[in-house]
């Protein structure tokens, strides 16, 4: 399981990724506040768990599409590139999108420019020791810098800072 914060202004979102067990996560969440949480599993969800949404990788044009919505640029060049290079997952398109809305002046190339700059060695495993998809993880990584550069209080660092102690598996270290 991997866990990361990402923030707008005074809004976060906390997303657990690849949930072996929702009761694992269950003292993470909070049960206050204005921040969002997304929970990502194989597995079935519980019944007290929140809105259960089945989703697989998009199509090409629902990548691009999911981008052009949540960018509120539907027609502007590289939307199609930035979702090839990760790999059309929701999660990773979500998160690009997060990062390209925050900057003023970027756009989709200035996203796939820092998307292909992030260090190749990044990588995120699931819990069946399987790798994630490369786009996941460098997406991941812009979202967790872009989390800290819009961090004017300090928390979000905080609690990605704690996040990060937990161990993989969910548990205590």
């Amino acid at each position: 399981m991997r866990h990361w914060l990402e923030a707008d202004g005074d809004q976060c979102l906390l997303v657990f990724n690849d949930v072996f067990d929702p009761e694992v996560v269950r003292p993470f969440v909070p049960v206050a506040g204005s921040a969002r949480v997304l929970i990502t599993s194989k597995r079935p969800p519980t019944a007290d768990a929140g809105t259960d949404i089945p989703v697989d990788v998009f199509s090409a044009d629902e990548a691009s599409a999911f981008l052009a919505g949540r960018i509120g640029r539907e027609y502007e060049a590289g939307a199609a590139e930035v979702a090839a290079a990760l790999g059309h997952l929701p999660l990773a398109l979500a998160l690009a999108a997060s990062v390209v809305v925050g900057q003023q002046r970027g756009g989709y190339a200035w996203y796939l420019d820092r998307l292909q700059a992030v260090s190749a060695d990044v990588s995120l495993m699931g819990d069946d020791g399987q790798p994630h998809p490369a786009g996941l993880a460098r997406a991941v990584s812009l979202s967790l810098q872009a989390v800290r550069a819009a961090d004017r209080t300090g928390v979000c660092t905080r609690v990605m800072e704690i996040m990060a102690g937990l161990s993989p598996a969910g548990g205590p270290p």
